[in-house]
């Protein structure tokens, strides 16, 4: 009994040693791996530059055992870092490969790395600098407002050095107030707003850009809720008097007018811009000529006015202007008395 005892805690002690070795050869086989990773530069001087671009993905393809290549993945889960010289400009990485093999976290992993693709990177260091600028509120298309006031009126940016360059000695950072939220306020009352900081209109959206703080508060009171759109294309409609019908050819040479500016209300403005034809309004331009008008052959006669046609038919005068032209834009024409024309050979 004792004997048998015996065997079998053998063959057990046998049965868990092999499965011991093989699990601890199963993790220290070497084996080839790919893996995808990100690798994030870094300066010294963290606050100071801005590099561009500042992380680039790389594909590794390492050796080694399963529980090694398990501790470079993690290691890449969360990305490396690169060290970069505190000067701005340009910068080729021709050695990435090399400053990845260097890595403490490559080095301690027991892997070898047999390739990183890409192997080079091309960089732009910057240096950051910190500015005091003033803010201004826009309010696009609100032409009747007063008592705007911004808090704080003047905020500190932080930009590359080398976008500074580019902006004028003293610029006006701008807290944009959107367009639907103006149509909801009423006029004549004082509205308080947070509203977020950008760059004046024309510089590019830049992630390495800062603002501290990136929201101020507006102030405003809207005296009316006139608002201004582009209407690309503006009919032109002649308007004469009852007995001047059919008398006269009038021939025009522009029926229709570019980039009109309406300015109106924001009910109708909207219903200028709407994407559904069945409630869209349309905007023409009134030439009215007189029977003197026509007597003379006037070959040129200015707007008299701009209206709107709303889809219930009902007419509503708006103003307009064309940018870059002073006063009414003017249309050409050429006026023939119907006698004449049929007396023409």
């Amino acid at each position: 009994m004792t004997d048998t005892r015996n065997d079998l805690w053998t063959y057990v002690l046998v049965t868990v040693m092999t499965v011991l070795i093989w699990l601890w050869a199963s993790t220290e086989t070497r084996q080839e791996a790919v893996l995808n990773g990100l690798v994030v530069f870094t300066v010294p001087e963290a606050g100071e530059f801005v590099v561009t671009p500042s992380s680039q993905p790389v594909v590794i393809t390492v050796e080694g055992s399963s529980r090694a290549i398990r501790k470079v993945r993690e290691a890449l889960s969360v990305g490396l870092a690169v060290d970069l010289p505190a000067e701005s400009g340009p910068l080729r990485l021709g050695d990435l490969e090399a400053r990845v093999r260097r890595m403490a976290s490559m080095r301690s992993s027991d892997v070898s790395i047999s390739a990183v693709d890409p192997p080079s990177v091309e960089l732009v260091v910057d240096r950051t600098v910190s500015l005091t600028a003033l803010v201004r509120a826009v309010l696009p298309g609100v032409t009747a407002v007063d008592e705007v006031v911004v808090e704080p009126a003047e905020i500190t940016v932080t930009l590359p050095e080398s976008l500074r360059r580019t902006l004028p000695e003293d610029f006006t950072l701008e807290a944009l107030v959107a367009r639907d939220e103006l149509d909801r306020l009423e006029p004549g009352v004082l509205h308080s707003l947070d509203v977020p900081v950008r760059m004046p209109e024309g510089v590019p959206i830049d992630a390495r850009i800062h603002f501290d703080p990136s929201i101020v508060r507006v102030a405003f009171k809207m005296h009316s809720r006139l608002i201004e759109t582009v209407v690309d294309r503006v009919r032109v409609r002649l308007v004469t008097s009852p007995e001047d019908h059919g008398s006269y050819v009038i021939v025009l040479h522009e029926k229709h007018l570019e980039g009109v500016r309406i300015t109106a209300d924001a009910s109708l403005v909207r219903a200028i811009e709407a994407e559904d034809p069945s409630v869209r309004a349309m905007v023409f331009a009134v030439v009215h000529l007189s029977a003197d008008d026509l007597e003379k052959r006037l070959d040129r006669k200015p707007v008299a006015y701009f209206a709107v046609l709303q889809a219930d038919g009902s007419i509503e005068p708006v103003l307009g202007s064309i940018d870059g032209v002073e006063g009414m834009p003017s249309v050409s024409m050429a006026i023939t008395a119907v006698a004449e024309a049929i007396a023409a050979p």
